[in-house]
Parts: structure tokens; C-alpha cells; sequence
């Protein structure tokens, strides 16, 4: 068996969201918010200066 061949082998995750009471959060939608999150926060920085 090659080495390349090994990552096919590994499976998924069987848990995909993070339940608070009635409402699930999905991993996915975190990842979501932290690339929204970062993308404010470079914003003003990439700004053109007057």
C-alpha cells in the first residue's frame, strides 16, 4: 500500500455540531464566523490612508 493511499482510510467525525439547548451549532458556521471575524479585523488595516 502507497502512502497516499492512508488518508482514505480515515474517517469522518461523527459529531458535526455543538447542541446549547434546542439549538445546534454547526462547525462549519464557526469557521464561517471566525473567517468573518478575521476579515474585519484586517479591513482597516488594508485601507488606502488619505
Amino acid at each position: 500500500m502507497s502512502p497516499l493511499a492512508i488518508p482514505a482510510y480515515l474517517p469522518s467525525h461523527t459529531v458535526n455540531a455543538i447542541r446549547i439547548g434546542p439549538l445546534p451549532i454547526h462547525f462549519y458556521a464557526l469557521c464561517i464566523l471566525a473567517g468573518i471575524g478575521v476579515a474585519i479585523w484586517l479591513a482597516p488595516s488594508r485601507s488606502p490612508s488619505p
